[in-house]
């Protein structure tokens, strides 16, 4: 289901919206199943807002309360009122921010597992799980 530039899903109780800026349009495969969305251009943003049946209601409601979200995009930035989370900012030059706090994107980890964890510029990752061990060398 599209409204405006969002299109909307949902599988059982769980709903999902995804805008893009730009329109955009569902693709075959090649067995002609409906399995891509691709954006128009060549620069474009994207939201995913996601939601269930507890919170939302039936999947009509969780459609008209995204559909009425404002979004703001001016170039290369984007301001979101999400109705699950609040204000939501972020760009090409600034960071990302959820209801006024700003949200790091990248930790000090290049992987970070329950099974092994190896920081950036590390030069090995070791992953362990029920007494056996995997060693992969990173350079």
């Amino acid at each position: 289901m599209e409204r405006d530039l969002w299109t909307f899903a949902r599988k059982d109780d769980g709903y999902l919206a995804l805008y893009c800026s730009v329109p955009t349009r569902l693709m075959e495969d090649f067995r002609g199943e409906l399995c891509d969305m691709v954006a128009s251009g060549r620069s474009s943003i994207w939201i995913c807002q996601m939601g269930d049946r507890e919170k939302y209601g039936d999947f009509d409601n969780f459609v008209e309360t995204i559909a009425a979200s404002e979004v703001v995009v001016n170039d290369k930035d984007v301001c979101y009122a999400s109705p699950s989370a609040g204000k939501v900012t972020f760009g090409w030059d600034g960071p990302l921010t959820v209801d006024g706090k700003v949200l790091e994107l990248r930790s000090a980890y290049r992987y970070h597992t329950p099974w092994g964890s190896a920081l950036f510029g590390a030069d090995e990752l070791t992953l362990k799980r029920n007494g056996m061990e995997l060693k992969l060398e990173l350079r």
